[in-house]
């Protein structure tokens, strides 16, 4: 369980504050789809980096598994992130001089109880593409080596912010789906941020934002699945 209780953020650049989260109150359930809705500057990010510990907040509580987060020290945090969180951005981060395999091996190696390479190769639909480099592969190909390389720590949950931003319609589709089966196959809480409101229809539930505030949490009665989403 995630639960965010009045949390606040604040960046204080000199004269000039900007209140990044005003007061928001959220609660994620253990194996949820959770889809972050808003335009640019709603809070989006801000709130994926404190729920994680990337940031921390000016104010209010957040507990993740029963663990006070936001008391956390740098250190505590970076123990956290790395024991209970894999993250997935819209950029791949893949190192152009290490294969598939070893790209993904990395997270492996930090993680306490990581997955098997070939059997996650293989659920993502990447296992032939083991050796390859990333220069090698398409768009669509190296953000599933970066889906697998977060997958592999076998994590508790899992951020990805804005991770089909740089695909067209039918690759965007195709990771989707592989988020979609991660979500049912090994229950990982997952919480997707985007610009696309059409995602949202595959979630669980939908947290809309707007300037710091949650405006509106909808509940999902029938998921579509990635396949079936509309696009424009």
């Amino acid at each position: 369980m995630i639960r965010l209780n009045d949390v606040s953020k604040v960046y204080d650049m000199g004269e000039i504050k900007t209140e990044a989260l005003k007061g928001v109150d959220l609660e994620v359930r253990n194996g949820e789809f959770v889809c972050v809705l808003g335009p640019s500057g709603s809070g989006k990010s801000t709130m994926l980096n404190v729920i994680s510990g990337l940031d921390t907040p000016t104010s209010g509580k957040i507990e993740v598994d029963g663990m006070t987060i936001s008391n956390y020290s740098s250190k505590e945090l970076t123990k956290f992130r790395r024991d209970y969180l894999s993250f997935i951005f819209q950029s791949y981060n893949l190192f152009q001089t290490l294969t598939v395999g070893e790209n993904i091996e990395l997270a492996a190696k930090i993680s306490e109880n990581p997955l098997e390479l070939d059997d996650v190769l293989a659920k993502i639909g990447i296992l032939e593409q083991k050796d390859k480099f990333p220069s090698q592969l398409s768009g669509g190909e190296q953000q599933r080596v970066s889906i697998a390389r977060a997958v592999i720590k076998n994590p508790k949950i899992m951020f990805c912010d804005e991770p089909t931003g740089a695909l067209d319609e039918s690759t965007a589709k195709e990771v989707l789906g592989v988020l979609e089966m991660l979500n049912k196959e090994y229950k990982t809480t997952m919480i997707v941020i985007s610009h696309n409101p059409n995602i949202g229809e595959m979630s669980d539930r939908i947290v809309k934002l707007n300037s710091g505030r949650i405006v509106e949490i909808k509940v999902n009665e029938t998921k579509k699945s990635a396949k079936e989403i509309a696009w424009t």
